[in-house]
């Protein structure tokens, strides 16, 4: 267990270099065949989010939860 912050930095740092440096993966000829043949999907927005559809998307959180780290909670009353 990390004792301070520089510990955690340090642990994390190390996390994602395990977790993101490695060698690249086999190309499968079926998933590239399959990524060609795919086309753009014109019904899905690209944009971002409005503050109504993230207002809507709070409101669908379920009550009674605890917050997470990053503090998001239900906002029933918005």
């Amino acid at each position: 267990m990390c004792t301070s912050d520089d510990e955690a930095l340090a642990r994390w740092c190390e996390h994602y270099q395990d977790a993101l440096n490695h060698l690249p993966g086999v190309p499968d000829p079926v998933l590239e065949e399959e990524a060609g043949n795919a086309g753009d999907d014109i019904q899905t927005s690209v944009d971002e989010p409005t503050l109504d559809e993230v207002r809507s998307a709070v409101r669908k959180l379920r009550n009674g939860r605890a917050p997470r780290v990053d503090g998001m909670h239900s906002l029933q009353n918005s």
